[in-house]
């Protein structure tokens, strides 16, 4: 299971600009195949910061583009191969890099009452707080 969906942009795709740093144009270390399979290449980097990824497919009345299915596109060679084998390649790319990079992530946000004494200069309150996220980690 890969903790969620390889999102298609057929369907067009929607993402917050904070989802990506500037490694998602950074394609030093992995398979040059990845460079044509940007769907699994920007799901990875989404699955690397644990950001949740669901797919619409047809909920609200979503619609494949039409564009996606022409002689030129990927899955058809329109990178002059089969795009398969791309993912295939890129994957193991992935993997070699992050063998983990699937697996569900939980993320917990940690919320501290700014109280006197338990407040953002409080080193008590820090290492109570770090005390805190260790619990957590362990459940």
């Amino acid at each position: 299971h890969m903790g969620g969906v390889v999102l298609e942009g057929v369907h067009g795709v929607l993402f917050r600009r904070k989802f990506f740093d500037a490694s998602i144009f950074d394609y030093r270390g992995f398979a040059r195949s990845c460079h044509l399979h940007d769907d699994l290449w920007l799901s990875a980097h989404l699955a690397r910061k644990a950001i949740q990824r669901e797919t619409l497919s047809n909920r609200f009345g979503s619609r494949p583009l039409d564009f996606g299915f022409g002689e030129d596109a990927l899955y058809r060679g329109g990178a002059g191969s089969d795009n398969t084998k791309n993912l295939y390649l890129c994957m193991a790319s992935l993997l070699r890099a992050a063998p983990h990079l699937w697996e569900r992530e939980v993320r917990v946000v940690l919320v501290a009452p700014l109280l006197r004494g338990f407040g953002v200069n409080s080193r008590s309150g820090a290492a109570q707080l770090q005390k805190l996220k260790k619990k957590l980690r362990r459940k």
